[in-house]
């Protein structure tokens, strides 16, 4: 059976207001910051992270516990395009770094190949869409 706690990196963490961010955090309890070892990257106005556990780089993000897995993955998977072929994200369990120890979380990773795409240095999306008026649009239009 699937985790039912889940690591969100981007438009989906505490402190970004949106209704779908709105509805994710009223289906879900915050547990607390945590990061994974990868890369996280701009895709144009919305990001995507790359697993990579060897990499010494960090993606930084919040880990949710869903109260109704099923129901709350099965939007959350139309929301993220997993049904169509060419998605970019695949959903998949990763260990995640927190205070209380690794958690094993289900997280929206990039399944497309990462050449060419502009990384997000600090690995932590609440420091990088304030100043890009992409990502606000995005935001503003979920």
């Amino acid at each position: 059976m699937p985790s039912d706690l889940l690591f969100v990196y981007g438009t989906l963490m505490q402190g970004i207001t949106s209704p779908i961010a709105n509805r994710f955090h009223r289906q879900s309890r915050f547990l607390g910051e945590g990061r994974l070892p990868g890369r996280l990257f701009d895709l144009g106005s919305y990001p995507g992270a790359a697993y990579e556990p060897d990499s010494p780089k960090r993606v930084f993000g919040h880990v949710f516990q869903l109260l109704q897995p099923t129901q709350t993955l099965a939007w959350l998977d139309a929301y993220e395009g997993l049904s169509n072929p060419a998605c970019e994200y695949l959903r998949r369990e990763v260990p995640v770094h927190t205070t209380e120890g690794v958690l094993h979380c289900q997280a929206y990773l990039l399944r497309i190949p990462l050449e060419g795409l502009r990384e997000i240095p600090s690995g932590d999306y609440r420091s990088f869409w304030p100043s890009n008026p992409r990502h606000r649009r995005f935001i503003n239009s979920l």
